[in-house]
């Protein structure tokens, strides 16, 4: 995609070149998550877990995320709920957790409660 703005159309003679590469344009009816992050490994004994989310569209007010804690068995151990919003970080509360692999998985909900998406990512608890 190439813009360029004639010379005449300004008093000094300047000459703009806009070039766009690697563009892609699109519309999404709901809101999706981009990227959802949490730390690879912790050091035991962990407290809290960070995560961090980013969108694709735009969250509407009411909309909320659900992010849960699960052990490598499937149980889910805590749960939180938060405000959706384009880019959103938290830390999920839990103490107690032994050393291993544990999903952290993110829900985007409406704000009527429609599953609009979810992601996931693994951290794992090491011992010192």
């Amino acid at each position: 995609f190439w813009i360029r703005e004639a010379a005449e159309q300004y008093e000094h003679g300047d000459k703009l070149d806009f070039r766009f590469a690697d563009m892609a344009v699109f519309r999404v009816k709901k809101p999706v998550v981009k990227s959802f992050k949490v730390p690879q490994a912790m050091l035991n004994p962990v407290r809290i877990i960070p995560w961090e989310v980013e969108l694709l569209g735009s969250a509407e007010k009411g909309d909320y995320f659900i992010i849960s804690l699960a052990d490598s068995n499937g149980k889910i151990l805590v749960q939180q709920k938060a405000a959706a919003a384009a880019t959103a970080t938290g830390a999920l509360e839990y103490s107690g957790a032994k050393a291993g692999k544990y999903k952290v998985t993110l829900t985007l909900f409406s704000a009527k409660g429609e599953k609009y998406h979810t992601a996931a990512g693994v951290c794992e608890f090491v011992n010192p």
